[in-house]
């Protein structure tokens, strides 16, 4: 599915069924979802490895295994935004198997590592004080622990790993310095477990002091370091109350105010908000009001942190917040972020926007006008 499409139709969570949540079927599917990830891992490393009919056998079976499990945790996952997460694993699990099928090694290759990416999206929702025993022993392959750093990070996160990904961003950090954009990728990963995961700005401060002191970094890069630095460094003399929807707003008009200086210190307020309305909406506290601008300040801390991300969370917060309270301020401002995010998205790959989201844009702002 072309990507730009994917991020523009939302599956809206007020359809999303309500289903029970069993929790021991969810930690059974789940093993049974990283071993089969595992196994596609290791052989997905080129595409000669898939296309060896050696591999078939295993191939087929973790890639029907897959998609078995990943439909079972789609249909016992308890929340809005993790069912929609997990309705996109769902997706993507059958994807890879259609894939191979059909002998497109490249594409399930590249569906193989998107479907890394809805885990991260899951996994780095809220708050965790540890890492997950479940997945002890997922990189123990030794195709995987020689991956690059940046794709061992990705899957040591996807697999709630998260002490182990802190000391492998740490160690990327230096090594992508001179090259903006993976830098910029490797910060942004390393803030949203840092600060939002493991709550812990300390240990962040100072590896990026560290790094700033270092002789390894230009000067440009030293001074944006010190920034994010000095912005953790607030974080930890000033730590904002948990669950506050005041603590999470303030922190939004703080970055929108710094978001063009470019130095970085906005993208820890944003990532330090987002747990905090993480927090305030998985509490279930506050008014339909206060719940609308939660979910719209998450859509908009979600845009700002990764504008040109595919896997469309930013838009499903932002619906969720036309939907909450269509009338109200944060349903205007949802839905402007909303379409402006959806034509961003389709002039940067030089398309119109197609009928069927035009058609879902017009229902959102039929509703913002009916409300309003």
């Amino acid at each position: 599915m072309n990507r730009p499409v994917l991020a523009a139709i939302v599956l809206c969570a007020a359809a999303l069924p309500s289903l029970a949540y069993d929790v021991a079927g969810m930690r059974d599917a789940m093993h049974s979802v990283f071993d089969s990830m595992r196994v596609l891992l290791e052989l997905s490393q080129s595409t000669a490895s898939l296309a060896d009919r050696g591999n078939q056998r295993a191939i087929l079976a973790a890639a029907g295994e897959l998609a078995d499990q990943a439909s079972i945790v789609s249909e016992h996952a308890p929340r809005d935004e993790v069912s929609f997460l997990a309705g996109s694993l769902d997706r993507y699990a059958n994807w890879i198997r259609r894939s191979y099928e059909w002998g497109r090694y490249d594409t399930m290759q590249r569906l193989v590592h998107d479907a890394v990416d809805v885990c991260i999206a899951c996994h780095t929702r809220l708050p965790s004080g540890h890492d997950s025993p479940l997945a002890e022993g997922f990189l123990s392959g030794a195709s995987i622990a020689t991956l690059p750093a940046d794709r061992r990070a990705k899957l040591q996160v996807a697999t709630r790993r998260f002490d182990d990904a802190m000391h492998t961003l740490e160690g990327l950090l230096p090594e992508v310095a001179g090259d903006a954009e993976r830098f910029d990728e490797a910060l942004r990963s390393y803030l949203v477990v840092a600060v939002r995961v493991k709550g812990d700005p300390r240990r962040a401060r100072q590896a990026l002091e560290r790094l700033a002191a270092s002789n390894s970094v230009s000067e440009a890069r030293r001074e944006q370091l010190r920034a994010v630095a000095g912005a953790l460094q607030r974080l930890e003399v000033a730590p904002p109350v948990a669950a506050d929807l005041d603590s999470a707003r303030e922190l939004v008009n703080v970055a929108e105010a710094r978001r063009n200086a470019a130095r970085g210190e906005a993208l820890v307020d944003y990532v330090a908000a987002s747990r905090l309305l993480y927090q305030y909406l998985e509490s279930n506290a506050g008014s339909v009001a206060q719940g609308a601008e939660a979910y719209y300040l998450l859509g908009l801390t979600q845009y700002r942190i990764e504008s040109n991300a595919w896997l469309p969370q930013a838009e499903l917060f932002l619906e969720k917040a036309i939907r909450t309270a269509p009338g109200s301020t944060s349903a205007r401002r949802a839905f402007a972020l909303l379409r402006a995010k959806v034509q961003e998205g389709f002039i940067a790959q030089g398309q119109d926007i197609p009928d069927e989201v035009a058609r879902h844009l017009q229902m959102l702002s039929d509703m913002v006008e009916a409300r309003g």
